[in-house]
């Protein structure tokens, strides 16, 4: 299971935590299908996330629409990564494993 993270906990879970770490979100609609295909993915590469030090969390876009104006959310899903607090890379769709893992562990 990921961490689902809100207005209220975003600052600390995504923009503090990615100065130590990669953190990767996943900004996803609870009903769109292609956010669960992604799912399933990313639930696979879970481990590799761990081992490269880097966290993986969601935002449902009809909880937080804030966030999603905030960061440019035209489609579902889109990952975005942050390192540094800022957003380094990000992809829009579902994508193939191979794929996701390199923007993700390799970035």
């Amino acid at each position: 299971m990921f961490k689902h993270v809100t207005n209220d906990n975003f600052q600390q879970e995504v923009i503090v935590a990615s100065q130590q770490k990669r953190v990767v979100v996943d900004f996803y609609s609870q009903t769109c299908g292609p956010c669960k295909m992604l799912a399933e993915t990313m639930t696979k590469l879970k481990p590799e996330l761990k081992e490269h030090k880097a966290t993986f969390v969601k935002v449902a876009i009809e909880d937080t629409p804030e966030l999603a104006i905030q960061f440019g959310i035209m489609s579902v899903p889109t990952l975005k990564v942050f390192e540094g607090g800022q957003v380094v890379a990000e992809v829009m769709g579902n994508q193939p494993e191979a794929k996701l893992r390199e923007l993700l562990l390799i970035g």
